[in-house]
């Protein structure tokens, strides 16, 4: 017999019994009794037989429990039965939701808001009661004692398995894993959250639960692109789209699939489109969503859920710090930085992968410095992106033509200026976007960069990627507003900045949310860093104008005597007491234990001699005195991730700002021609030696030197920033 007649035939039998019932009982309420009635005479479940009738596909699919009484007298062979489909393999991949494959507008739910990759995860309607039952199946199989065996013992990235959230089984896979966290994507929830391996217990997924179709379709905004705040969705932001998401259902217009991310318009129910209001709202701007033809949506990220409460302004100064946008260290060195993959072995620290991270605290100056950006809309056009994209394939031709007929004079300049597509900054549209947001705020122009680079790039000649650089700030900073913004960097808002980081570790309190939303501090036992009543005195190794150096002592309680700054060249501050140190920072001049507390902001990969100044450093610590490091958590390599650092400091010698504020009329960049500069700038990086958090925590150990803390940055950190905290043993 074939399908239909086995439907027919249901149908028929289905019929037969309700006719039956309703003869047999004519005085009952049938719509409150008719599933009861049903059980009791005919021993089937009437919801599970219409299942069978209308979706005989889908039921085959779904794991459905028999009676209760059958579940509770045969419930230990019923399980063990399950168990015979087997484990999935660890190449499985979830069978992908086949709305996601029409054109059809349908009616979902929003399930989550992916605030790293800017993503909205929506479910059908249809879709909520088998959400259910699925999740009830889950529950009772993986609570029963038989599914102890699928304990899992090593688990593995992109491997799916089942776990909990909030005390619920549910279907997940691993996105990333580090020394002590895993990043976890709930499959059929939407929801992706950072979790501490100790808090979660990991079991296989069986096949037969596999077989069910993930419930949530990841879905991109269509026409639009948000206005970000260090390259990251702000809290603002976010919460607005919870807000406006906080009902339902609506109606979803899906527009095209990148990436297997759909794109898609969400209008309400009364037909206002989600999409147009953000744009309204100045939280977005209409933007083609070719842009994203290059984006990969699975990029590893750092997150957090923003369901907590706003931070309270008025109790909390402890807001985010500019991560990968602050030009504000004139030590020896200056920028921030985002972690790598490699991990730390000896103390469990946290790697943000990417243009990661969770996400920042944001204060009620998300937007600023473009104070404007309420009522803005930028339009790039498709032929402007034709442009752009030819325009690079050329320079890539180009360059890779002049490589194979010109001898390469330096590696490294050749690295720096290539313009090949797995070399070029400009070419990633990860690190475009971070340079653009950079040079942004900078020069306070954040609203106009794409459209100044979309001009440079469309006459960009014979340039290389360097040279995109230079030009792209010669048309930026002459505006007057330009002029004035790059004042802005050497305020007081970088040292407000600095005072709030090291409060994390001078204050620091593992309960303290707001704490937490700045940082993941490792290791997760702590209770306290740093003893702040045992510092007396202070030595700050490249305090540059001693402004930052002065803040720190003040805020420690120590008089001008105390509060000690070092550098190649003698400060004008006489609020501290400047300390000489030879060129190479290998000699400093203080007697032995002479400080209680040693910082080194983003100084230590710009030493040459780095042995010697970090045992000149034990020398004068007195015993059980701390040093506070602030670096990169990056290598030497020929890498993107590399290339970027050397980009900011690229931009700071340009524009003269940071450490190259205050460089001498004879040494003025500006009064070098393109050709001078460009040749100084790589003959500058080029000294520059960054090494991974690991390394730092083993070479410090070496010179007696026991690591304390580490924390990274929450939150997209390009420039892959961490502090580490050590004492001296």
């Amino acid at each position: 017999m074939n399908s239909n007649g086995k439907i027919e035939d249901k149908k028929n039998e289905i019929t037969k019994n309700i006719t039956s019932l309703l003869s047999e009982n004519p005085n009952e309420d049938f719509l409150t009794k008719l599933d009861e009635l049903y059980k009791n005479k005919f021993q089937q479940t009437l919801s599970i037989e219409l299942i069978k009738l209308t979706l005989p596909d889908f039921y085959k699919k779904l794991i459905v429990l028999t009676s209760p009484s059958n579940v509770e007298n045969d419930e230990n062979s019923f399980l063990e039965q399950m168990t015979t489909s087997g484990i999935i393999p660890n190449d499985f991949l979830y069978s992908p939701n086949p709305l996601t494959f029409t054109n059809e507008a349908f009616v979902a739910f929003i399930s989550n808001i992916d605030e790293q990759n800017q993503l909205i995860y929506i479910r059908s309607d249809n879709d909520t009661e088998y959400m259910e039952q699925l999740t009830n199946n889950l529950q009772i199989y993986y609570s029963h004692s038989i599914s102890e065996q699928f304990i899992v013992k090593q688990v593995n990235v992109h491997h799916a398995y089942v776990g909990k959230y909030e005390d619920i089984y549910h279907r997940l896979f691993i996105d990333e894993i580090h020394d002590s966290t895993y990043v976890i994507n709930y499959v059929d929830i939407g929801l992706r959250k950072q979790i501490q391996k100790d808090c979660i217990q990991l079991k296989s997924l069986l096949n037969c639960f596999a077989e069910y179709p993930c419930l949530t379709i990841a879905c991109r905004l269509h026409g639009i692109e948000f206005l970000l705040h260090n390259y990251q969705l702000p809290q603002s932001t976010f919460h607005r789209l919870k807000y406006l998401c906080r009902g339902g259902p609506f109606n979803i217009y899906p527009h095209n699939e990148i990436h297997e991310v759909l794109n898609v318009v969400i209008r309400d129910l009364d037909d206002q489109c989600l999409n147009d209001l953000l744009v309204k709202e100045g939280l977005a701007f209409s933007f083609p969503m070719n842009n994203h033809q290059n984006t990969n949506i699975n990029v590893n990220h750092a997150l957090d859920d923003y369901d907590q409460d706003e931070l309270n302004a008025s109790t909390m100064q402890l807001s985010v710090p500019d991560n990968d946008y602050e030009i504000i260290d004139y030590s020896l060195t200056s920028i921030n930085s985002k972690q790598n993959e490699n991990q730390i072995q000896k103390q469990p620290v946290k790697s943000n992968n990417h243009s990661n991270r969770r996400l920042n605290s944001s204060t009620n100056n998300v937007n600023s410095p473009n104070r404007n950006r309420k009522n803005l809309q930028i339009t790039i056009s498709s032929d402007q992106q034709r442009h752009v994209q030819l325009a690079f394939t050329n320079l890539g031709r180009r360059n890779r033509r002049e490589n194979k007929t010109t001898k390469k004079q330096d590696d490294f300049a050749d690295w720096m200026c290539s313009l090949s597509s797995d070399e070029s900054l400009w070419s990633n549209e990860t690190y475009r976007k971070a340079l653009l947001t950079y040079l942004g705020r900078i020069y306070d122009q954040g609203a106009h960069m794409y459209r100044v680079f979309t001009q440079v790039i469309q006459n960009v000649g014979e340039a290389d990627d360097l040279d995109i650089l230079y030009r792209l700030i010669e048309e930026t900073k002459h505006k007057d507003e330009a002029r004035m913004s790059i004042g802005k960097w050497e305020d007081k808002s970088r040292i407000t900045r600095r005072i709030n980081d090291l409060k994390v570790i001078f204050e620091f309190n593992p309960k303290s949310s707001s704490q937490n939303r700045i940082f993941d501090v490792f290791p997760l036992n702590l209770t306290e860093i740093i003893n702040c009543e045992k510092i007396k005195s202070y030595f700050d190794l490249g305090c540059g104008d001693g402004m930052i150096t002065s803040a720190i002592g003040e805020y420690l309680h120590l008089n001008k005597e105390n509060i000690l700054g070092g550098d190649v060249f003698k400060g004008q501050l006489d609020k501290i007491s400047f300390v000489q140190i030879d060129a190479n920072q290998s000699k400093i001049d203080l007697p032995n234990n002479r400080v209680d507390l040693v910082t080194s902001f983003v100084t230590f990969h710009h030493i040459s001699e780095i042995d010697k100044t970090v045992k000149e450093i034990g020398r004068i610590l007195r015993p059980g005195g701390y040093l506070i490091l602030r670096e990169h958590d990056c290598d030497n390599s020929r890498s993107l991730p590399t290339k970027y650092l050397h980009f900011v400091h690229a931009i700071m010698m340009i524009s003269r700002v940071g450490e190259f504020a205050n460089i001498s009329d004879e040494q003025n960049k500006e009064n070098l021609d393109w050709k001078e500069q460009k040749s100084e700038i790589l003959q500058y990086t080029k000294t520059i030696r960054y090494q991974l958090c690991q390394q730092w925590h083993d070479k410090l150990s070496n010179f007696g030197f026991s690591p304390l803390a580490t924390l990274f940055y929450r939150g997209n950190n390009p420039q892959r920033l961490f502090y580490s905290i050590y004492q001296k043993q």
